[in-house]
């Protein structure tokens, strides 16, 4: 009896710390990019939609005509259409990505994910003002160069970035929407750190 009340409470402990992903993070409703473990990307794209313009085959065709295009210059696979749903005026576009190379090539918007150190050697500044989620306090360049193995995700995005993982620091101007999920409110690169 008392193995299985332990069982029982460490499952309930591993439920409250809230390990998986919310709802949001699972089904966003913004448009978000969400990094996959293996650092794919799933790109969702949450517009107003016309359907006297188009419907959602074609969508989907055109899509996967500017996918060939890419695609022969970078290889098959790189770029796949996950899903294309749209109702009550909401397109719901999901193009998923192979690697971040391929999110920046196509989108034209900036992307890295790797370590801090990785991220500095690619030529990114870590002269920056990052917000400690914990305390609130910000850190710089000083506390990031002693970080150099951490997780970082560099972006330029204007949607939602839905990192793989818990978000420990983020650039200072962005909104931490939930334990996963940064929100940009700046033009520049938005930093996010996460383990």
């Amino acid at each position: 009896m008392k193995k299985i009340t332990g069982i029982l409470f460490l499952c309930l402990i591993f439920l409250l710390q809230g390990c998986g992903e919310t709802e949001t993070e699972k089904n966003p409703v913004v448009s978000s990019i969400k990094i996959g473990e293996e650092q794919t990307i799933l790109h969702i794209m949450i517009e107003e939609f016309d359907t006297s313009i188009y419907q959602e085959q074609e969508l989907r065709d055109l899509a996967e005509r500017e996918i060939a295009i890419y695609e022969e210059t970078y290889g098959d696979g790189s770029i796949q259409v996950e899903n294309v749903t749209a109702s009550n005026g909401i397109m719901n576009f999901q193009m998923k990505f192979k690697t971040y190379e391929d999110f920046e090539r196509y989108t034209g918007d900036i992307l890295f994910i790797g370590t801090l150190e990785d991220a500095y050697k690619n030529g990114y500044s870590l002269d920056v003002l990052l917000k400690d989620v914990k305390s609130q306090k910000t850190i710089g360049k000083n506390e990031l160069m002693q970080m150099a193995e951490s997780n970082v995700i560099i972006t330029s995005y204007q949607g939602d970035v839905i990192a793989p993982g818990k978000v420990l620091y983020h650039s200072a101007d962005a909104t931490l929407k939930s334990n996963r999920t940064i929100t940009p409110n700046s033009e520049e690169v938005t930093y996010i750190i996460y383990k």
